[in-house]
């Protein structure tokens, strides 16, 4: 049985997220609600009522058409199903299965589905079969662990940079703060923006209340460093749930991760994946495959994690201006990259 809550419904739809296979804090309510300009939970339910798959859906206008995309700092989308561990493995896979494609059956109507899938969903089969393609990237994990095991995990030149950091903090007489403003971050954002002409992508009047939101639930930590004088030099935001810790989005002031701020960048992260072990939760990069950011994450020593992306687009003209999209930022290189 298919159907769409109501708003009134959306706390049955978060308390199954926590139990599904791969479900995270971005597929929430909590999480979405606040980031999205609109917010669609379709479920399949099974004949005593329990939810047994679905999908958040935050319907957006991309490349002209309206697509399922994941809003500003939402690392991973799409459906969800609830695994039956008393099954056999193959009635599990078969199971999966059916769920995923009654899912896609049950689709509103959009001209783009863009779904980045947490790393437990391994089987694209029911979306290749309705017409997606896939792709695959990569975020890097660190699992709680004593404190010099994960040391002697990292780069011997990031351990090295880590002790300058702690040196440098004292010089300036740093501290690193967990209550940080939101507004006064999210200005750090709007100031790396546009030192890096990117689209920030969230304006203040929404990330403000959406950080603040998260923190009152403990579901998420601003992280600023600051020198002796109180200025904010860095910031950071995790968000966290039942499995993991992520860092979804950091701000430098000036816009520049240069000089005392780049050394003081591994404090703060240092800090975050300390925080995430006390919690016992996995840390995650909530990962970038991009040459200038992915040595930095490796360097930490975690675990490359695999992860899919699947994306169907309905008409050729926003197939070939997505085809555009991709090739000017992946494939005109004419140089191979050398790390």
């Amino acid at each position: 049985m298919s159907e769409i809550l109501s708003e009134n419904q959306y706390g049955e739809w978060d308390d199954f997220v926590r139990e599904a296979k791969g479900g995270t804090i971005f597929h929430t309510t909590l999480y979405l609600r606040p980031l999205a300009k609109e917010l669609q939970v379709h479920v399949l339910r099974d004949d005593d009522g329990r939810i047994q798959a679905g999908m958040a859906v935050t319907p957006s206008r991309f490349l002209g058409t309206r697509a399922a995309r994941r809003p500003f700092a939402v690392a991973y989308n799409g459906p969800l199903v609830r695994e039956d561990e008393s099954l056999s493995l193959v009635d599990r896979n078969s199971a999966e299965k059916k769920l995923v494609l009654a899912l896609l059956a049950q689709s509103p109507a959009m001209g783009m589905y863009d779904y980045i899938l947490p790393p437990e969903y391994t089987d694209v089969m029911p979306f290749l079969w309705n017409g997606f393609e896939s792709s695959i990237g990569y975020t890097y994990q660190i699992a709680p662990a004593p404190a010099e095991q994960l040391e002697a995990e990292m780069s011997k030149n990031h351990r090295k940079n880590l002790r300058r950091a702690r040196k440098k903090i004292k010089e300036i007489n740093g501290t690193i703060e967990t209550n940080g403003d939101p507004a006064e971050f999210h200005e750090m954002l709007r100031e790396l923006a546009m030192e890096d002409e990117f689209r920030l992508g969230c304006d203040e009047r929404t990330f403000v209340p959406w950080l603040k939101s998260l923190c009152e639930a403990d579901a998420a930590t601003l992280y600023v460093c600051r020198d002796g004088d109180g200025q904010a030099l860095i910031g950071n935001v995790a968000v966290h749930d039942w499995r993991c810790a992520y860092a979804v989005v950091g701000g430098v002031r000036g816009g520049r991760l240069t000089g005392k701020e780049g050394y003081l960048h591994r404090l703060v992260l240092e800090r975050m994946i300390q925080d995430a072990h006390n919690r016992n939760l996995t840390f995650d990069f909530e990962g970038s495959v991009l040459p200038g950011v992915e040595p930095y994450f490796r360097r930490w020593g975690g675990k490359c994690v695999p992860k899919y992306r699947v994306i169907k687009i309905g008409t050729c003209w926003t197939y070939a201006a997505w085809a555009l999209h991709r090739y000017l930022t992946r494939h005109r290189t004419k140089k191979w990259f050398l790390e």
